[in-house]
């Protein structure tokens, strides 16, 4: 009874730091839905952000995660020092904190690419629909990881990606 709740409960709270990723990448599926180069019918993203925002609610974390500015680096060390530093929380839970970080992390350098280098407001129509496309396919691709990645903590199974995971690992420190 106790110890089974208990154990659901650290198996999604391995999950909780997700939301970071899901945050980032919302960012590509809103702006990929007004860059659609298509005028006549839906955007391919437009579907599963609707879905997220409208179904999931993660419409009111997505708005204070935009508003927030310098209070979510507070929120962000705090989560660090009672997820991913905290040796008493299992070794499954400090991982999976420390990789959804780093995939957090790693979210950060399409979006200065695309955001402060390309600007897609500016560029010309061959830029905004390459653009389009590459936010598509990476709105996509980490909402697909990301899943991926909480039925992995769900399940307490280990999991490897290319050098996050190993990264994790390191972070994690032993079990």
């Amino acid at each position: 009874g106790a110890l089974l709740d208990r154990m659901l409960l650290l198996r999604l709270g391995a999950c909780v730091g997700y939301l970071l990723p899901l945050l980032n990448v919302l960012d590509f599926g809103e702006i990929s839905v007004s860059l659609s180069p298509y005028p006549l019918g839906v955007p391919a993203s437009q579907p599963v952000v609707d879905f997220m925002q409208n179904t999931l609610k993660m419409r009111f974390l997505y708005n204070a995660y935009l508003k927030s500015g310098y209070y979510f680096l507070i929120i962000w060390f705090l989560f660090i020092q009672l997820a991913v530093r905290n040796k008493a929380a299992p070794y499954y839970v400090r991982f999976h904190s420390s990789q959804a970080i780093l995939i957090s992390m790693l979210m950060s350098v399409p979006q200065q690419v695309f955001f402060a280098v390309l600007n897609p407001w500016e560029s010309g129509l061959p830029v905004q629909k390459l653009m389009y496309h590459a936010m598509v396919s990476i709105f996509f691709f980490v909402v697909a990881l990301v899943t991926y990645c909480c039925l992995c903590a769900v399940r307490k199974r280990p999991m490897q990606l290319p050098l996050v995971s190993e990264a994790a690992a390191m972070w994690a420190g032993k079990e």
